[in-house]
């Protein structure tokens, strides 16, 4: 366990060109064991158990306190006390360089939760606005070139009451079908792999917070298909889209699992 989550913590999760088995083996994680076990375990949703966790039910995690930054103190403007000093400020002033953004885009997840279609025997659900994934990992468009990653309610239960998270950075190129991150849960650990390449332009920085702190991932748990989001791509191939599952497909492969 120490292993596996020393994995976790590892914070900058670069995705280069790897095969899946290459990027199990990188994080320390063999073929054959419990993260690939839970990854084919879909009907994990078919047996809710008594007390488990039900998602996108509308109860709102704990709030997050925003830091309050103090306004930057106003430098003095006390006059030059000459005219050659007057010849000198003006020529030598400069105005401060700008600070660059740290994002190149900024998602606002929606307020209310979207339309959902019940798995059957289960408390599983499917948000219908958005695509899917073998590896139980969502794609929302959001323009011709941006779309925002996540799991589904399906891989949260499989992992169990997520505790544990590193992602990619703003910057990062992401891969298709290689990592775009780590994730824990008390029953397995996975390594989430992406449905599409591009580059990440925003990452949920309460996430981020959530997984260094080893604490419940309330938004994934209760909200994975609203606050719950991950990361924001600019797809180098819009068209990666067009292999992955429409949410009625995605819910004939549950049923099949």
């Amino acid at each position: 366990m120490k292993e596996t989550r020393d994995n976790a913590e590892n914070k900058h999760i670069r995705a280069s060109r790897f095969s899946r088995r290459q990027f199990f083996q990188r994080v320390g994680i063999g073929l054959g064991g419990s993260v690939l076990a839970g990854l084919s375990l879909a009907s994990a949703c078919k047996s809710a158990t008594a007390g488990g966790t039900t998602t996108e039910t509308g109860t709102t995690p704990p709030a997050t306190p925003t830091a309050t930054s103090a306004p930057p103190s106003t430098p003095s403007t006390a006059p030059p006390s000459s005219a050659a000093e007057t010849a000198t400020a003006t020529t030598t002033s400069t105005p401060p360089a700008a600070t660059p953004s740290t994002s190149a885009y900024v998602y606002t997840p929606p307020e209310t939760t979207p339309p959902l279609i019940k798995v059957p025997d289960s408390d599983c659900t499917i948000a219908t606005d958005r695509l899917y994934s073998l590896e139980h990992v969502w794609v929302k468009s959001i323009s011709s070139d941006l779309a925002v990653i996540g799991i589904t309610s399906t891989m949260v239960k499989i992992l169990y009451e997520p505790f544990s998270l590193s992602m990619l950075k703003i910057g990062d190129k992401i891969v298709r079908d290689d990592g775009f991150g780590v994730i824990e849960g008390y029953k397995t650990m996975a390594v989430l792999i992406s449905p599409v390449s591009g580059t990440v332009v925003d990452v949920n920085k309460i996430l981020e917070e959530q997984g260094r702190m080893y604490g419940p991932l309330a938004l994934i748990i209760f909200e994975p298909y609203k606050g719950g989001w991950m990361l924001v791509v600019r797809l180098d191939r819009p068209d990666d889209l067009k292999s992955l599952m429409t949410p009625e497909s995605y819910l004939e492969r549950l049923g099949k699992a």
